[in-house]
């Protein structure tokens, strides 16, 4: 397990998880972070040790100019950008991100199986993140979570784990005023009704957006180290 520091405050490893046939799934396949924009040599050996070797960047080209990714040109990592557009983050939405989550699975197909797919592709250990870690990251990362048949407390949990990350004890009173996405609980575990309601399982939506199935199967081992 890596422990998250003040520049890497939104890192965790998405091993450890309940599933709902039993186990848990495995550390070292993925890890979701906040954008890695400084990292000292020690945290880049550990990170080596820990297995990772592909970052997985979700984030857009105009991005990527503003904020470089620390690791975009490390010799020991393989670094891919598959963007997540976020023109999404319209003035409609509201404070809850359940719409925003559903939307987005709904107009983004192509880029959500893009993503998908360079994760079941990715060599050794995969590190993916956005700027905060919290809104696309979050969505891959319930997809993942989902395709593991994680249990949906440890999925909601997984995210609303964020909000501590980011802001530590800060009221929320406090966040609204200045911040319209905040990862509450409740807005995974609406955002989870939603996608069941139009979606049956993660099987089906991962039909609808042509993800092959063999790329399904590949993540699925990845996180439990079984197809089943």
């Amino acid at each position: 397990m890596y422990t998250p520091t003040d520049n890497l405050y939104n890192f965790r490893d998405l091993g450890g998880l309940r599933r709902k046939n039993g186990g848990s799934t495995l550390y070292g396949a993925f890890a979701r972070s906040n954008i890695i924009q400084n990292i000292t040599p020690e945290q880049t050996k550990s990170l080596k040790q820990k297995g990772f070797r592909t970052i997985i960047d979700l984030r857009t080209p105009e991005e990527l100019i503003k904020h470089p990714h620390a690791l975009a040109n490390h010799p020991d990592f393989k670094y891919i950008n598959k963007k997540c557009d976020n023109w999404w983050r319209s003035e409609f939405f509201t404070v809850e991100e359940s719409a925003m989550y559903y939307i987005m699975l709904l107009l983004l197909k192509d880029n959500i199986r893009g993503v998908l797919t360079a994760l079941a592709d990715a060599e050794g250990g995969t590190i993916f993140n956005c700027f905060a870690g919290k809104d696309r990251t979050g969505v891959t990362a319930a997809l993942l979570l989902l395709i593991a048949d994680v249990e949906d407390r440890d999925i909601i949990d997984d995210y609303a784990k964020t909000y501590t990350a980011r802001w530590g004890d800060t009221p929320l009173e406090e966040l609204l005023p200045t911040q319209r996405l905040i990862p509450l609980p409740e807005n995974m575990e609406l955002f989870l009704a939603m996608f069941r309601a139009r979606w049956r399982n993660v099987e089906e939506y991962c039909h609808s957006i042509d993800l092959p199935r063999e790329k399904l199967l590949t993540l699925r081992r990845k996180l439990t180290g079984s197809a089943d």
